[in-house]
């Protein structure tokens, strides 16, 4: 299902910001903390929205800011 988004204004005309983006019904603004899944897959991922933009072709794309999971962390010490 293809995202509405809501613009704000900006100056770069090849790049168009949103505050808000709605998808599936559900509207998300800037800085929301989000669920993301792949369907036929277990494992979710939990990000913060930090970007909504349309391209000068007409392309959606979201800015997201991942988090880590625990066992990720762990991983990540690890190797320190």
């Amino acid at each position: 299902m293809p995202l509405e988004l809501y613009r704000e204004d900006n100056a770069n005309r090849d790049v168009q910001s949103y505050e808000s983006v709605t998808y599936d019904g559900v509207e998300y603004c800037l800085h929301d903390c989000v669920i993301f899944y792949q369907a036929g897959e277990a494992e979710t991922y939990i990000g913060k929205i930090v970007k909504t933009i349309e391209t000068n072709n007409r392309g959606k794309q979201l800015g997201v800011v991942w988090f880590f999971r625990p066992s990720e962390i762990l991983k990540l010490s690890r190797r320190l």
